[in-house]
């Protein structure tokens, strides 16, 4: 499998859930700037320009990142990473991942790249994105059942939730929101098939773990 990324990019919950599978994959990674991907041949593989994006060893290819989740696991229902389809634990699985994406995933696209989404001052719309994010964390939050998500079973919303906690620049802002989840990510990152990948797309350790420490 080829796996079209960026560090720290959408593409790390990708490969963490490749890592957990045990599937080997290519990194292939594409050139991005705040202005977004201008690559020709990237376009070829997907007309919004957008990672990640997954192409199989038959050649077929697969983009947006909750859909290419859900189909590593269910492609590998031993895995536990879902619920069978049609049972009631994978429709709140689907839920919050739905969840997620509309609103922590939409959120940070406008935190980071306020200036995509206004003619005028981008910080307002860079402080009332935060503003959502943190409201949408603490509403998370509260049905985190620990140390994942829903107990003691890690699952793809777990990885896809890791990835987000990694993006929020100014943890100390989120780490009183949402403590249970930063501890899931940080369970999620301490793993030991998904470490490799969190060094890569990351660097070492939690930036709010990181901080922790240098204030101790």
């Amino acid at each position: 499998m080829k796996v079209y990324a960026n560090p720290g990019s959408g593409s790390a919950c990708v490969e963490a859930t490749l890592a957990v599978l045990g599937i080997p994959f290519e990194r292939r990674l594409v050139d991005y700037s705040v202005e977004g991907i201008n690559d020709p041949d990237f376009e070829l593989i997907n007309p919004r320009r957008q990672i990640p994006a997954l192409v199989l060893d038959d050649g077929a290819c697969l983009t947006e990142t909750l859909a290419i989740l859900l189909y590593l696991a269910d492609s590998h229902p031993e895995s536990g990473l879902a619920p069978p389809a049609g049972s009631f634990p994978r429709a709140k699985l689907d839920q919050w991942m739905s969840f997620v994406l509309a609103n922590i995933y939409e959120g940070e696209l406008r935190k980071n790249y306020a200036q995509r989404y206004t003619d005028g001052d981008p910080d307002e719309v860079e402080a009332a994105a935060e503003r959502f994010v943190l409201e949408n964390y603490a509403l998370l939050e509260k049905t985190v059942t620990g140390p994942y998500f829903f107990g003691d079973s890690l699952t793809v919303l777990d990885i896809y939730l890791w990835m987000f906690i990694n993006w929020f620049e100014t943890f100390e802002t989120v780490a009183p929101v949402c403590p249970k989840i930063m501890a899931l990510a940080e369970a999620v990152m301490n793993r030991t098939d998904i470490a490799p990948v969190h060094r890569f797309n990351f660097g070492e350790g939690l930036g709010w773990v990181a901080q922790d420490h240098s204030e101790a």
